[in-house]
């Protein structure tokens, strides 16, 4: 039996890079990331600037994670190298700075994208990874899996509109119109706002459902 192991690694040795991201595939959908990452490490050998290898592997460490900081850590690190290939890749800009909110280091990606504005500061896809970051500190406990997949996210100013004024205003009224004689016919209009905000909570988690 045991002659026949180096026959069976020379094999893998010798698959193209297309089989062996099939066979990172199937680990990784069957949850088993360890062997999904040796086989698209394996694969990334073969074709090194290949950046859907690179999205493989990141993802496979995002999987593999559960809140242990050096697989964000490593997750993060292929993203980069995605970055590095393709500057303009949007999605692997809006990844990483995901996982540096789960990472806590929201902080240090803030001032990498600040260095890179310095040097080109009229760049679009800087300018917008800035602005999540500076939502996602100030909201990142209502961040979920869905705004990491979700291309629309609400802006800050849009939150602050929503979540911070029209919800604690609505409250506040309804509030007063039950309890002081005062506001007794603000509970209506205190009502159909909070029905409003509502139904933007509604829209907001159908759109990231989807």
């Amino acid at each position: 039996m045991q002659c026949k192991r180096p026959v069976v690694i020379m094999q893998e040795i010798n698959l193209p890079s297309e089989k062996l991201i099939e066979l990172g595939d199937r680990h990784q959908k069957d949850n088993d990331h360890d062997n999904a990452i040796r086989y698209y490490k394996k694969a990334l050998i073969i074709e090194p600037e290949n950046t859907a290898i690179f999205i493989k592997l990141a993802e496979a460490y995002t999987s593999k994670a559960s809140g242990n900081s050096s697989n964000y850590q490593f997750a993060m690190d292929y993203y980069r190298d995605i970055i590095r290939l393709e500057p303009g890749n949007e999605l692997a800009h809006h990844k990483l700075v995901f996982l540096a909110m789960k990472n806590k280091q929201l902080g240090e990606l803030a001032a990498e994208y600040r260095e890179k504005l310095q040097k080109n500061p009229d760049n679009a896809v800087y300018k917008n990874c800035l602005q999540q970051i500076s939502t996602l500190a100030l909201f990142d406990k209502e961040i979920t899996k869905h705004d990491y997949a979700s291309r629309y996210r609400p802006t800050l100013v849009t939150r602050i509109m929503f979540d911070f004024l029209l919800m604690p205003t609505s409250i506040v009224l309804m509030f007063l119109s039950i309890f002081n004689s005062m506001f007794k016919g603000m509970f209506l209009q205190s009502f159909t706002l909070l029905m409003f905000y509502a139904a933007y909570r509604a829209v907001i988690y159908l759109i990231q459902k989807s």
